[in-house]
């Protein structure tokens, strides 16, 4: 089995599009807004459609930056907690 930063390195490792929620609403979520906006694009004009196309594309890069920044967050705290785990078992062998 490869190690994590192997995979890292050699960019193996995609959370960000391997990652689905388990949530048991997620599914159904996603299928209702699929189903909203399919509804929208029958009832809007073709400008105003591309505008809410748009906003939906800026919105996903907005939620694509606040997970980076949640993610990179998630790390270091995962850092902090295995180096106060490690100090703590390094002063109890003292």
């Amino acid at each position: 089995m490869k190690s994590v930063i192997s995979k890292l390195y050699n960019g193996e490792i995609f959370p960000a599009e391997t990652v689905v929620p388990t949530d048991s609403g997620y599914r159904s979520s996603v299928n209702k807004v699929g189903q909203e906006i399919n509804g929208l694009q029958e009832v809007l004009t073709r400008e105003q459609y591309e505008k809410l196309e748009n906003v939906m594309d800026m919105n996903a890069e907005i939620v694509n930056m606040e997970n980076k920044a949640i993610y990179a967050e998630g790390i270091r705290f995962g850092i902090e907690l295995m180096i106060e785990v490690y100090r703590m078992d390094e002063n109890a062998r003292r």
